[in-house]
């Protein structure tokens, strides 16, 4: 019989157990938190998936919840006057509160700026990672895991964004300005201070995406 010790410790050390029954079939498994050398296979993994006939809608499925999720905690922690999680409707509150601090044509240019930025930023970590996201993009249409991350993480981005221009407003306000200008200085400066947030976030991302594939990919060999 296994301890709980011994299994914690498989588990932080991501050694898989593997409990049969008599008969030699599959009774359970232990999984531990995937690590930067445990992410190398996610690409395999993703095949896998892709490979299945319903392999490119499950995919979706699981960035879309993704991502509701994300809009949900936004709207339940900071937009406390927001009275929908319809996505639309977030994304027209959070542009009128944004709209108060900076000039919308400002804003638009902000807001294009900070997501190239991040699209950037996810594809060099993405590569890091070993996982090839251009062959991904290539290979199966509807399927583009830097966009998708970076959607994700766009949301993560949103609370930290309002509070940083009515920063650049009120200090505007004290110079005798009454609308900032906005700049690519200012979107940069944005992205690098948010940075390690979403280092943070894109781990965690990262590691539940791999849990749900080497879950379904499992579930399959079963």
């Amino acid at each position: 019989e296994w301890a709980t010790d011994a299994l914690l410790a498989c588990a932080e050390s991501n050694v898989p157990v593997v409990f049969l029954r008599i008969d030699g079939s599959l009774r359970a498994r232990v999984l531990g938190i995937p690590g930067r050398d445990v992410l190398l296979d996610i690409n395999a993994a993703l095949e896998n998936l892709l490979e299945s006939p319903d392999g490119v809608e499950r995919y979706q499925d699981w960035f879309a919840a993704r991502e509701q999720q994300a809009r949900l905690a936004l709207v339940r922690t900071s937009l406390h006057n927001c009275r929908s999680t319809d996505h639309s409707i977030v994304k027209q509150f959070i542009r009128q509160q944004a709209v108060r601090q900076v000039r919308s044509c400002d804003l638009k240019k902000f807001d294009h700026q900070i997501y190239g930025l991040l699209i950037a930023h996810i594809d060099r970590r993405l590569k890091i990672s070993n996982i090839n996201p251009d062959q991904i993009i290539l290979s199966v249409a509807g399927i583009n895991m830097i966009r998708d991350i970076s959607n994700l993480l766009i949301w993560k981005l949103q609370d930290q964004k309002l509070r940083y221009l009515k920063h650049l407003h009120n200090q505007a306000r004290r110079q005798g300005i009454a609308l900032p200008r906005i700049n690519w200085h200012h979107a940069v400066l944005f992205v690098e201070q948010n940075l390690h947030a979403m280092d943070e976030y894109y781990d965690e991302i990262l590691k539940q995406f791999h849990v749900w594939l080497l879950q379904r990919t499992y579930a399959h060999a079963d």
